[in-house]
């Protein structure tokens, strides 16, 4: 049922789905916190990551971020 709502952006909003990913995940991670960088913090939708854009978080906001993104990429490849 939930891959039905998954189909469109009004659904994915409807869900308060606000992030970084695929529109068609089967495993989503909460993290509290936004990487502190203006787009961001205005961010209201899910939306997909482009390619650099993880690299740009780390070098912007430092190597917690970027350790962040290695543990989750750690954890979806086990």
């Amino acid at each position: 049922m939930i891959n039905d709502l998954l189909q469109t952006d009004q659904a994915l909003a409807d869900l308060g789905l606000v992030g970084l990913g695929c529109e068609k995940f089967t495993i989503a991670v909460y993290i509290a916190n936004r990487p502190p960088l203006l787009e961001y913090q205005q961010l209201n939708q899910l939306t997909a990551v482009t390619t650099g854009e993880i690299a740009n978080i780390g070098y912007e906001c430092g190597n917690g971020w970027r350790k962040v993104c290695n543990v989750y990429a750690k954890l979806l490849y086990a």
